[in-house]
């Protein structure tokens, strides 16, 4: 069976009808939405766990169909369905269905919010806020021990280990699909569907003029930044196994160009800057580590003038159609690495104002996101830099301890790439870390790791590198 195959595009048909479903039914009725989307989980994960589990994983790109209650607490159906998934593992653990399998990861990140829970309890200026915020944090990070977990206790043959993986990437792939697509009816029609927004660019890239405005896809995340990182990593993995010196074949390789095609649309899209140099470092790790995570030189270069052939094709068409994005994204490229353009602007203000903060709790930090303190605890207010975020939260210490994270994470990876003798392990590892890499870029400019997807990304990682090498054995023909 192949690592991606033909088959595999009636899964990205199936995700994208239920994402567009889901959307339909959310714009009807948000509790209705939330109520019929949990129900259907339960009924198949009684009928069939693995098919629950699909639900899962979609759950994780509906970041955006959320719920408020009491004005400053926001519901979303990925959390909703964590904890239902937890209670299924649970009871499956206790009638010996299911193991409880560690990680190398698991003390730190234990560590990590453990110093969170301390700061914002003892060094928070508004402990109520800051305690919340840390068990929301507690709540994210349980994707990771879930779906590690998940994994490590898959006992498929083949590829079908990687099933999770694919389904993840699947799942994205549909997500980004229905941006693009309602994105282009709206520049055919002039009509807006949901996930895709018009705004003023002067808003956004001040120097236009001010009759200009600027189309942004966000899809089904909470907003264009969360919707661009997430491209950004997906077109890096997708070219990564596009470049790939493993046999595949000539099929599987029009996938990877498809979904890496999509992807590089979706982010280009989201007029997001960070995913924009997230992908920009990205490809310079792929020509870089080439050689460590066996990509070819030759396809590199042939595959890269025939992606950006098509798509500057589309952005031509795109521009023809819509002379206003073309004003708009020519003076966001041009302003890229201007960090005082644009909301830049705001973010360096709200970045000083922090960072002027840090040094009255260096060590452990004011509490989880404790920086809202400064800004009248308007919890509507991000402070889109996850190191500083941390920094301030959690002080040194918990700085420390978080890079002791993504430190143990790229060397688990990476001993398990040289230690494997399995053909198509040390690429596919190789890949997300380089992707995962690449992500970090995105972190300087949104906090990401607010989101199920890191945590699921992160613990696909480390399952995949802990997994026995003989047990990923992949037919690529």
């Amino acid at each position: 069976m192949a690592l991606f195959s033909k088959k595999d595009l009636g899964t990205l048909s199936l995700f994208l009808f239920l994402i567009i479903l889901a959307v339909v039914i959310y714009n009807l009725n948000v509790w209705l939405f939330f109520a019929l989307y949990g129900l259907l989980f339960i009924a198949l994960a009684l009928f069939r766990f693995r098919w629950a589990l699909s639900l899962f994983i979609i759950s994780i790109y509906l970041n955006g169909l959320s719920a408020e209650i009491g004005g400053n607490v926001t519901i979303r159906l990925d959390q909703i369905l964590l904890l239902l998934s937890l209670a299924i593992y649970i009871l499956f653990y206790f009638q010996g269905k299911l193991r409880f399998f560690t990680t190398p990861l698991d003390r730190p990140i234990v560590i990590f919010l453990a110093i969170n829970l301390l700061a914002s309890l003892f060094f928070s200026e508004v402990p109520l806020l800051t305690l919340r915020k840390s068990l929301l944090l507690v709540l994210y990070s349980l994707f990771y021990f879930l779906v590690a977990n998940i994994i490590l206790n898959s006992d498929e043959e083949g590829d079908n280990h990687l099933k999770f993986f694919k389904e993840f990437s699947l799942a994205a792939g549909a997500m980004m699909l229905f941006g693009l697509i309602n994105l282009f009816f709206f520049f055919l029609s002039n009509s807006l569907l949901s996930g895709t927004e018009i705004v003023p660019a002067e808003a956004l890239t001040p120097n236009v003029p001010h009759d200009v405005s600027v189309s942004r896809i966000f899809s089904t995340m909470h907003e264009p930044n969360i919707f661009g990182n997430i491209a950004s990593v997906f077109s890096l993995i997708f070219l990564g196994l596009l470049f790939s010196q493993l046999n595949f074949s000539s099929g599987q390789r029009w996938i990877f160009f498809f979904f890496g095609l999509m992807s590089m649309l979706a982010n280009f899209f989201s007029y997001t800057r960070g995913s924009w140099l997230s992908f920009i470092i990205g490809c310079f790790l792929i020509f870089i580590l080439r050689r460590k995570i066996n990509l070819n030189r030759r396809k590199i270069f042939k595959y890269l003038v025939i992606l950006f052939s098509i798509f500057f094709v589309i952005l031509g068409a795109s521009f023809l159609i819509k002379p206003d994005l073309y004003v708009a994204y020519a003076e966001k490229i041009r302003g890229l690495l201007d960090y005082q353009t644009g909301t830049g602007r705001v973010r360096l203000s709200m970045w000083q104002a922090v960072i002027k903060d840090v040094p009255s709790s260096w060590l452990f930090g004011h509490g989880t996101q404790g920086h809202l303190f400064l800004f009248g605890e308007d919890e509507t207010i991000g402070l889109a830099n996850f190191p500083l975020d941390v920094l301030h939260s959690s002080g040194l210490i918990g700085l420390l301890v978080f890079f002791w994270v993504q430190f143990k994470i790229v060397k688990i990876a990476w001993r398990r790439i040289r230690e494997t003798n399995n053909q198509i392990l040390p690429s596919v590892l190789g890949i997300l870390i380089l992707s995962f890499l690449a992500m970090w870029v995105g972190n300087f400019f949104i906090c990401v790791y607010w989101l199920s997807f890191p945590w699921t990304f992160m613990a696909i990682i480390a399952a995949y590198s802990l997994k026995e090498s003989s047990s990923l054995e992949v037919k690529l023909n």
